[in-house]
């Protein structure tokens, strides 16, 4: 998933990644509400292109997405909003940032220990994607500590203490 527009076109970097993955897999790409008929046309003709089986799921409702989310080994994201709901779930990541800030913003998430963080889009390989997302496969007692991680971390509760400050300053 990269988020609901995916204007850098992240979805295609990971469906890349993933193609060489062993056949064994399901893999299944969110295609977010708002991502442009370009970038949908793009998506559906690499996963036709690829020798493997890519269910592609368009424009999920948000009980969907969280099913998705949940019923994932694995997740590839952008570093946006997304890595929250992901950690919330306890769903293990890995997450790509596709800016600067987004870069910065994930480093002190990725402290938590609740993610892998596989750096910027920009500087992206995807042979060494491939490797990471393997890796991380196989690697059953790092995705279970990054679920936990991501459980302790974020309790959901935070837009709760927003409205509160928001009442407090008004």
């Amino acid at each position: 998933t990269a988020g609901g527009s995916d204007p850098y076109e992240l979805t295609l970097t990971f469906m890349r990644a993933v193609q060489y993955l062993p056949q064994e897999l399901t893999i299944r790409v969110v295609l977010g509400p708002n991502f442009g008929d370009t970038l949908i046309k793009k998506s559906i003709n690499l996963a036709q292109q690829v020798k493997r089986t890519i269910d592609l799921i368009q424009s999920p409702d948000s009980l969907s997405l969280a099913k998705e989310m949940c019923s994932a080994d694995l997740a590839l994201s952008a570093s946006g909003l997304t890595k929250y709901e992901l950690a919330y779930l306890g769903t293990p990541a890995l997450l790509m940032s596709i800016d600067e800030a987004h870069d910065t913003a994930n480093k002190t998430f990725n402290k938590l220990g609740s993610c892998y963080d596989a750096g910027r889009l920009d500087n992206a390989v995807i042979s060494r994607l491939s490797e990471e997302v393997r890796d991380l496969l196989y690697d059953v007692d790092r995705r279970k500590a990054y679920s936990e991680a991501g459980r302790q971390s974020v309790d959901g509760l935070g837009i709760k203490r927003v409205l509160e400050l928001v009442d407090e300053l008004t």
